[in-house]
């Protein structure tokens, strides 16, 4: 990287774009590091790895947010065993066209000990290995980052190993990082004695180290991701989830998705009951107008749908294909 002086920083500055780029629209951005944190059992994990799997492939995450190009997504597995991730990759991958090539699931780092110089370097040189068959690197996710200190995120020395670590992965490789963890146990409140609501669990150090934070927290329709920091004013301030128990996936709610995505998500799920549909359907499900779907089917979603030669009561009926 060059030093940004004189020429060189006018450049640098008159080059740099209006706003930044992004990964996953209002969720991700280029050059960035972004936490999910949660309680234990919320899914936060299983969130995260849905949007990868779905940006993989180009395909909006959580069904309404736009993805410019596939990612590329190297996964740190900081605990468990493989098998928890490829299974919930199976199942994901019947409603998602998870593209394997842009996703690599690593669990070899396992044990490390980020406060130790030789652990890092051990670290660097694996990710070195990927990146030969695996370049660029659009994001590394670390999934749960507390498991790479030896001893758990207690004080500030085990937290600024981290956070160097992020600096240094975002630097090396030319990517942005999402990291997941957890929330602390939170306190009591003095006057009540009643428990208050944890924050993120860390020193001071971890929170100033993100551009963006989300706290994922339980909604009666699902989850919702609330903003906790946004260092770059790009990050959607809620991000409301619907969760399906037949695909277990979760997708924005409906007031929130754009409507061709509406329309691919309920095509998809016709696809994968075998039903057969009409226009006045999707119409009905998607709330859109006859103009509209001949509109998008002749451009956006070309080759989604085809008919059967068959009628229901005057009206063509349509096989779903690929979505």
């Amino acid at each position: 990287m060059p030093n940004f002086t004189g020429e060189v920083l006018k450049q640098a500055v008159f080059e740099t774009p209006e706003s930044r780029p992004y990964l996953i629209e209002g969720f991700l951005f280029e050059h960035s590091a972004l936490m999910v944190y949660a309680d234990d059992g919320i899914g936060k994990s299983t969130l995260v790895l849905q949007a990868m799997c779905q940006a993989s492939c180009g395909e909006s995450v959580f069904f309404g947010l736009k993805v410019d190009r596939p990612i590329k997504t190297i996964w740190i597995m900081a605990e468990r065993h493989p098998l928890e991730i490829f299974e919930r990759i199976k199942h994901m991958s019947e409603s998602i066209n998870i593209n394997f090539n842009n996703l690599s699931i690593e669990s070899d780092l396992q044990g490390i000990n980020l406060i130790k110089d030789d652990h890092i370097k051990k670290a660097l040189d694996l990710i070195d290995r990927i990146q030969e068959n695996f370049n660029p690197i659009d994001c590394i996710v670390i999934d749960p980052i507390y498991a790479l200190v030896r001893g758990g995120m207690c004080d500030d020395t085990s937290v600024s190993s981290v956070t160097n670590f992020s600096t240094e992965l975002q630097k090396r490789y030319d990517c942005s990082c999402i990291m997941v963890h957890h929330t602390n146990r939170g306190g009591r409140d003095q006057k009540t004695g009643e428990r208050v609501e944890g924050d993120v669990y860390g020193s001071r150090f971890l929170s100033s180290h993100f551009s963006g934070m989300y706290h994922i927290k339980k909604s009666a329709q699902g989850t919702t991701m609330y903003l906790s920091k946004n260092s770059h004013s790009n990050l959607l301030n809620k991000i409301p989830l619907e969760f399906d128990s037949e695909t277990y996936l979760s997708s924005l709610e409906e007031a929130n998705m754009q409507k061709v995505d509406q329309i691919k998500n309920f095509l998809r799920s016709c696809k994968n009951s075998n039903r057969i549909i009409t226009f006045y359907d999707i119409q009905n499900a998607c709330e859109v107008s006859t103009q509209y779907l001949y509109k998008v089917f002749s451009r956006d979603l070309r080759g989604m749908i085809k008919p059967t030669g068959k009628l229901l009561n005057r009206k063509k009926l349509y096989a779903v294909l690929d979505v």
